[in-house]
């Protein structure tokens, strides 16, 4: 994820995504979308902060199967908790509404098996105690790049 919901590192945090797509078509589903992320960044020799990010998100999901290849795009609503691990309170509260939008792709190597690359735009109104640094864009408005790959399994 680039930059990070949790105030903790202005260059990227590495973590997990996973998801599940109910499809009610061939061609739309509703996807069920769970990630968490654990930046850190270092100040200097013995000095170092990290925390938590957690998102579970919900929405459509459009999908287009074209042979081997399956472009696909969602829309995602749900609820981002950050968490500071130095027990440091970043937050009025550690909870937000977030949204989410992006797409990607699924190559199929085999009939149930594919290989995903996807990227998220991700939105959670978290807000600073104190109100932030009103010049920084990534403390006033929370939006993150996530890109994610992996291996998707079809039952």
């Amino acid at each position: 994820m680039r930059p990070d919901f949790s105030l903790v590192s202005p260059n990227s945090a590495n973590g997990w995504n996973a998801s599940a797509n109910f499809k009610a078509s061939p061609w739309v589903g509703f996807v069920t979308d769970f990630s968490a992320f654990y930046p850190s960044f270092s100040y200097g020799p013995g000095s170092s902060v990290s925390g938590k990010t957690y998102n579970l998100l919900f929405g459509p999901q459009v999908s287009v199967p074209l042979g081997h290849f399956s472009p696909f795009g969602r829309f995602l609503i749900g609820f981002t908790h950050v968490t500071p691990q130095d027990g440091n309170e970043n937050f009025k509260s550690n909870n937000a509404l977030s949204l989410g939008a992006g797409g990607g792709v699924d190559y199929y190597v085999k009939p149930r098996i594919a290989i995903r690359g996807q990227v998220d735009w991700l939105y959670a109104r978290l807000t600073p105690i104190g109100g932030g640094d009103p010049g920084v864009n990534y403390v006033r408005n929370r939006s993150v790049a996530r890109i994610s790959t992996g291996v998707v399994f079809r039952f």
